[in-house]
């Protein structure tokens, strides 16, 4: 697990979020899964931060491993 994977997993965690990490046949290891009351509001509010993230079902699925700001492109 990268050192940057494990930070936002840490860092998040004492923030109080429930953090779960994809797995089965398949999973991406560098995503994290934060769980979230309603994924397409907490998207649009991160977009408009400019931070790129996934709603997925009942999770926000972040990539920290890659540069995930669109200001940046």
């Amino acid at each position: 697990m990268s050192e940057l994977l494990e930070f936002s997993m840490e860092y998040g965690r004492r923030k109080g979020l429930s953090i779960r990490l994809p797995s089965g046949e398949g999973a991406l290891p560098g995503l994290i899964a934060v769980e979230v009351a309603d994924v397409s509001t907490v998207e649009s509010r991160l977009r408009s931060q400019n931070i790129i993230v996934s709603a997925r079902k009942d999770v926000i699925r972040v990539a920290p491993h890659f540069l995930n700001m669109k200001s940046l492109f």
